[in-house]
C-alpha cells in the first residue's frame, strides 16, 4: 500500500514510520503487526542498490573472532532488553528492531562475517529462513499434538502422553514439516510475486519489460 500511495518518497514514509514506533508503547494490537521491523527490512533492501552500500560494507569483521564476538555481543544486549525489566518501557521494541536489523545488514553482504560457514550456521540459516513460518505455526503444532494424545488416550491406544521427550520431538518434527510447507509453497511463491510487481512499478512508463536475452 505505501508504495503505491507514497511512491516517491516511500523511503522517507518508511523511515517515518520507524521513527514513530520507535518510542511507542505496545499495545497487544500494535505488537501482532510490528511494522517497524518490516520497514527497517524494505529500507536496508532499498539501500542495498546504491553505491553506499557497498561503501559501508563492514570488512573489518573479517578479522579472526570479530564477526562472532559482534555476534555474541549483539545477542547479549538483544537478550538483556528482552528482559521483565524493560517490559513497560516505550522503547523495548524499537530497540530490538533496529539490533536485528543490524544483525540482518551485516549478514546482507553474504560473507560469513558473523559466523564461518560450518553444519551449526547451516542450520540458523535453515531455521532463520524459514522462522515467519516457525512463529506462526509451532502453536497450532503443539495444540494438534495435544489433541493427538487426548484422542489416542480415550480410544485407549498407544501414545506419547506423560512422555514429554517423545511429545516434544513429534511436535518439532510437525513444526519442521509444516514449515517447511508453508516456505516452498507459500512464502516463495508470494515473495516472487512481489518482485515481479516491484520491478513493473520501476519501470518508466514507456519501457518494455525485457524477456532477459540480450540482443547482438
Amino acid at each position: 500500500m505505501l508504495i503505491l500511495l507514497c511512491r516517491k518518497y516511500l523511503v522517507w514514509a518508511l523511515v517515518l514510520l520507524v521513527a514513530v514506533q520507535l518510542f511507542t508503547l505496545r499495545t497487544p494490537i500494535l505488537m501482532v503487526i510490528r511494522t517497524d521491523a518490516l520497514a527497517l527490512g524494505v529500507l536496508l533492501a532499498i539501500w542495498s542498490a546504491q553505491p553506499s552500500y557497498r561503501r559501508w560494507e563492514p570488512t573489518f569483521l573479517r578479522r579472526p573472532w570479530a564477526g562472532l564476538a559482534a555476534l555474541l555481543a549483539l545477542s547479549l544486549v538483544l537478550g538483556f532488553i528482552a528482559t521483565d525489566r524493560f517490559t513497560f518501557t516505550h522503547y523495548r521494541i524499537g530497540v530490538i528492531a533496529l539490533l536485528c536489523a543490524l544483525l540482518v545488514w551485516i549478514a546482507s553482504y553474504n560473507r560469513d562475517y558473523l559466523m564461518p560457514g560450518c553444519l551449526i550456521k547451516s542450520l540458523m540459516t535453515w531455521v532463520g529462513s524459514r522462522s515467519y513460518g516457525i512463529y506462526l505455526i509451532h502453536i497450532p503444532a503443539y495444540l494438534l499434538v495435544r489433541e493427538g494424545i487426548f484422542r489416542l488416550q480415550a480410544a485407549n491406544l498407544p501414545n506419547p502422553g506423560g512422555h514429554p521427550i517423545p511429545t516434544l520431538l513429534i511436535a518439532f518434527g510437525l513444526i519442521a514439516v509444516l514449515s517447511e510447507l508453508n516456505y516452498r509453497f507459500v512464502e516463495m511463491p508470494m515473495r516472487r510475486r512481489g518482485v515481479s510487481l516491484v520491478q513493473r512499478l520501476s519501470l518508466p512508463p514507456n519501457a518494455v519489460p525485457s524477456s532477459g536475452a540480450t540482443s547482438c
